[in-house]
Parts: structure tokens; C-alpha cells; sequence
């Protein structure tokens, strides 16, 4: 188990829902890997982030999907990309990747809460 955060902690995190607009592969990344666009709404606006999804997400099946992540880490290069946002995602035991979705459509830019 973790350390205990508070609920004030956890408020500091900014996790928002977005649209993916395309999803392209990632030709510099060590481990496949996917670039995404996700459009944010038009608070936030598209941000672009490098994602490795590939054993359970095709590309095609990527777009239009909506995913939530976090929005207040610094950018960061992952594999050539400016990684705007860290997209969130669960690990299976064999190390697949699965993403966090809403359960049903939300405007983006949504906060979780």
C-alpha cells in the first residue's frame, strides 16, 4: 500500500476527460507506443502525449474514444514527443495497458472528482 494523501492531496491533481482525435505510431519510442491528439474543450484545447497502448488499443479503435488524464504534470519529451498530458491507464498483471474511460460521454474538459 501507498502512503496516505489527503483529500485536498488528491484535489491537487486536475484529471479531466478528453476526446482522441488521432492516434499515430510513436517510430521513436523504445517500446510501441501510440502520439495522441485529444482535444480537451475549448478551456484546455488539444493537448498531445505519447501512450504505450498498443497490445490493447488499435489506432483506429482510438479515435473518438474518450479517456481521462492528468492535466497539471509539467510537459515532458517521451520518445521525441511533448508529452503535454499523462494519459491514465490500469496494468494487468502481464503488463497490458488498459485506459480509463468515463462510463458514459461527458463534455471535454470535464474534472474528475
Amino acid at each position: 500500500m501507498t502512503a496516505e494523501i489527503t483529500f485536498e492531496d488528491f484535489l491537487r491533481v486536475d484529471i479531466r476527460a478528453g476526446t482522441i482525435l488521432s492516434a499515430t505510431d510513436n517510430a521513436k519510442a523504445r517500446k510501441p507506443a501510440y502520439v495522441l491528439e485529444v482535444d480537451f474543450g475549448p478551456d484546455f484545447g488539444v493537448k498531445t502525449t505519447s501512450a504505450q497502448i498498443t497490445e490493447e488499443h488499435t489506432k483506429e479503435g482510438l479515435v473518438g474514444m474518450q479517456v481521462l488524464a492528468v492535466m497539471n504534470f509539467p510537459p515532458k519529451r517521451v520518445a521525441g514527443v511533448k508529452s503535454e498530458v499523462l494519459t491514465l491507464a490500469t496494468m494487468e498483471e502481464d503488463g497490458r495497458t488498459v485506459l480509463i474511460t468515463p462510463s458514459k460521454p461527458v463534455p471535454n474538459g470535464t474534472r474528475l472528482l
